[in-house]
């Protein structure tokens, strides 16, 4: 089995992911489309006078699609932005080995997507054209802009089958969280990680992270998360 992928050139309208197994003998492959999604909520693409490459929508809500590193289970995360408060997001988990599959929708409390992160995102994203005068302009109309921010920012799956999803949090706020969805759908506890550690990969209380030392150079720490009655550790 490879990895989940998206296949051909991006065509406009819905857009698959599928995933592609191996089928009887040697190049014999299956491909199972996993989900859709709409290709202007992935990326911006730009007329060839605009003279500007395509870009990724800062804000866009795709499904994640993600496997664990001993192949075993996929976890397909649903987090279209929301419309009005509160959201949910669903979480498929297949076991890949036993063909078993679980879906649970969580509650998620909406982020306004402000006028001052929009902004900020089209600062950097223009920022390869500033000789371009039109450049602005062009970002803007193409810039999917929900009126609230996708619930879910990233997710990986452990080898346990526990989903980790990082959670949207309102601008300004130093600190990430993340919360742990148990193979059985019920949720765990949620994990806040201090700015400037990116969490990279978990197993059962044990975190792989990389953290930027005094000399702006990022290194691999491990972390233990300690055991609590519930609520953010």
């Amino acid at each position: 089995m490879t990895r989940p992928w998206l296949p051909g050139a991006p065509q406009s309208g819905e857009l698959p992911i599928v995933i592609r197994r191996r089928s009887g003998g040697p190049g014999d492959f299956r491909e199972d489309t996993l989900v859709t999604f709409r290709r202007e909520r992935m990326a911006m693409v730009f007329e060839p006078r605009d003279m500007m490459l395509n870009a990724m929508q800062p804000f866009g809500d795709v499904p994640i699609v993600t496997v664990s590193r001993n192949g075993r289970w996929l976890a397909i995360v649903r987090r279209d932005a929301p419309v009005s408060s509160p959201s949910t997001v669903s979480v498929e988990l297949r076991d890949l080995e036993s063909g078993r599959t679980r879906t649970t929708r969580h509650p998620f409390e909406p982020v306004p997507l402000t006028a001052q992160v929009v902004d900020s995102a089209v600062t950097e994203l223009i920022r390869p054209y500033k000789q371009f005068p039109w450049a602005r302009d062009s970002i803007r109309a193409k810039l999917y802009r929900p009126r609230f921010r996708p619930p879910v920012q990233a997710a990986f799956v452990e080898d346990g089958g526990r989903v980790w999803l990082r959670e949207t949090v309102p601008e300004g706020t130093t600190r990430t969280v993340w919360r742990i969805v148990e193979p059985d759908g019920g949720v765990g506890v949620r994990v806040s990680v201090p700015g400037g550690v990116r969490v990279l990969a978990a197993q059962e209380n044990r975190v792989l992270a990389a953290v930027v030392d005094a000399d702006d150079v990022p290194v691999l720490a491990r972390y233990l998360i300690p055991a609590t009655a519930g609520g953010a550790r």
